[in-house]
């Protein structure tokens, strides 16, 4: 069974504006709802060399993605409220996982409770934009009898340190309903990309409104760095 090493305690506790000085990340909110992270610039040396780790609590460990695990994929992100039946999870795992199997062996982060069963999951993947390839942190879902428990934290700084030995820069999705989960990225040093469209001021208006944060004053403008490409 392949494992992960059990990350150590976080050294020191970073504040959201010392991370937006930093310039680590950019994050866009666009117009069909989704929100697009994206660490771009600066970012490249820290990414790289990416140590952050937060301490999982007892019984809980992190271990990597092994053959038949598929199926405990599908009922996380189940669970989780990604999709709608097991089947359906399946089916998308098959279509966007299946010919790449060998490197969910190396990218998808599964965390066990002290019953050795999978409780949560993060994949460290990779999408490429205007021809490049970025590290792409995907699918992070904890099982509801399981949440609250401090287990996000520790999973994505796992999934992160996977990206950072893989990529310069790394990305990620979510949208507004996820504001709990958009506010822990915000944390690791991700800040909004915009697209300069109104639905996305106005869902980061919301959104700073919600987290009682002054998120705006740290986003960058996404032509900044795609110059035009889709994403």
């Amino acid at each position: 069974m392949r494992s992960l090493s059990e990350p150590q305690a976080n050294e020191g506790n970073d504040t959201l504006s010392e991370k937006g000085r930093e310039g680590l990340t950019e994050l866009q909110r666009a117009a069909d709802n989704d929100t697009l992270l994206e660490k771009k610039g600066r970012i490249l040396t820290e990414l790289q060399s990416y140590e952050r780790a937060d301490e999982l609590p007892a019984g809980y460990r992190l271990r990597l993605f092994m053959p038949g695990d598929e199926a405990n994929w599908a009922r996380i992100e189940t669970e989780a409220g990604e999709f709608a039946s097991v089947d359906d999870a399946m089916n998308r795992f098959r279509d966007e996982f299946g010919a790449s199997i060998d490197d969910m062996r190396e990218r998808c982060i599964f965390i066990e409770n002290g019953e050795g069963e999978p409780i949560g999951t993060a994949t460290a993947w990779y999408k490429t934009i205007a021809g490049e390839c970025f590290g792409r942190l995907h699918w992070v879902g904890i099982v509801p009898k399981e949440q609250g428990r401090k287990l996000a934290r520790p999973l994505v700084a796992a999934a992160l340190r996977v990206l950072a030995a893989k990529h310069g820069k790394a990305m990620l999705t979510s949208q507004t309903d996820s504001w709990r989960a958009i506010k822990m990225y915000l944390d690791f040093g991700f800040v909004p990309l915009l697209d300069g469209t109104e639905d996305c001021m106005e869902a980061w208006r919301w959104l700073e409104s919600q987290l009682g944060l002054a998120i705006m004053p740290l986003a960058v403008a996404e032509d900044m760095f795609f110059e035009g490409a889709e994403v």
